[in-house]
């Protein structure tokens, strides 16, 4: 990766921080229903724990005000890695989920990364094929098997990334 490449990412790593602080700190009011320590004693494959395991794996926090964006990493199979971050907006606008921040978001980082477009567009794409995610009750299916749930809802999964910078 050139190093004006790898400076690009940066920014776009460094804007992604600051609107994940930023969405946390403009949903403060919105009612948590979890702990970190209740993922980890969820069933084994359930949503709850994998996504546990997934927060645990990449070195983040547990942020209870985030929980409903961060299932559907889990659910969609998208990681929590910046560029996995950009792919799950884009199949959620795709999906007919028009959040303006989340838009802002993608959109910002796209001026930073316009080369990033292609694999956005696939994802995209995908999320328009997909059934509307807002009929899967995420939040509500938190204990249940990850793949039980997607074979409940037909979803079609992305292809995961090789390499994440």
């Amino acid at each position: 990766m050139s190093t004006q490449l790898n400076l690009r990412w940066k920014i776009v790593y460094h804007f992604s921080d600051i609107c994940t602080r930023m969405n946390a700190l403009l949903l403060k009011k919105r009612p948590h229903h979890y702990q970190a320590s209740d993922l980890k004693t969820m069933p084994k494959n359930s949503m709850g724990a994998l996504l546990s395991s997934t927060i645990e794996q990449q070195g983040l926090d547990f942020q209870e005000k985030l929980l409903r964006h961060d299932l559907k990493h889990v659910f969609l199979g998208y990681s929590m890695h910046v560029k996995d971050e950009l792919r799950l907006h884009s199949f959620l606008l795709g999906n007919r989920n028009y959040n303006p921040l989340a838009i802002i978001y993608l959109f910002t980082s796209v001026l930073f990364v316009p080369d990033y477009i292609p694999q956005l567009r696939q994802d995209f794409l995908l999320g328009k094929s997909n059934p509307n995610l807002k009929d899967v009750e995420l939040l509500q299916s938190i204990r249940m098997n990850l793949n039980t749930l997607r074979e409940a809802h037909q979803f079609q999964l992305p292809e995961p990334l090789n390499t994440h910078p």
